[in-house]
């Protein structure tokens, strides 16, 4: 079964820009990749551009995978706020990680299928996730599906 999730970036325009990923949304896998791996605005931009994504890697891929329609039109969701962002998924009992980087950093919304959770920094949940402080982190993010 795939865990899917969204990936959001804020652009320098101030526009929010994501894409769906379909495979291992779930903090320990797209959270850890995202953290270490795409660290800086140029390298996520180049991803959201793909469209969206079967799986994330820590590479971005050289071709478009997923999800993109037949006149090769990517699709790529806009968000004009992170309020915005809320309102779309909050609902949304298919998307259970929302990830966004904003300010040069990201942070993880989870939803637990019933409600969408607070917005927690990506690195705090990584790190209570590691430490296996897994009440501090179901707390935090107001959802038991954290792992």
């Amino acid at each position: 079964m795939s865990t899917n999730s969204m990936i959001i970036a804020k652009d320098e325009d101030g526009i929010y820009r994501g894409i769906y990923s379909h495979w291992d949304g779930y903090i320990e896998h797209n959270g850890a990749i995202l953290n270490k791996y795409y660290i800086n605005l140029s390298k996520i931009n180049k991803l959201i551009n793909l469209g969206s994504v079967s799986s994330l890697t820590p590479e971005v891929p050289d071709t478009k995978d997923f999800l993109n329609n037949e006149n090769g039109a990517s699709c790529i969701s806009l968000f004009s706020s992170v309020k915005s962002i809320i309102n779309e998924y909050k609902d949304d009992i298919f998307i259970e990680y929302i990830y966004i980087f904003e300010d040069n950093t990201w942070s993880v919304m989870v939803n637990n299928g019933e409600t969408l959770g607070d917005i927690v920094p990506l690195d705090l949940a990584l790190s209570l996730l590691h430490s296996g402080n897994m009440d501090k982190l179901i707390s935090l993010t107001g959802s038991n599906i954290v792992s």
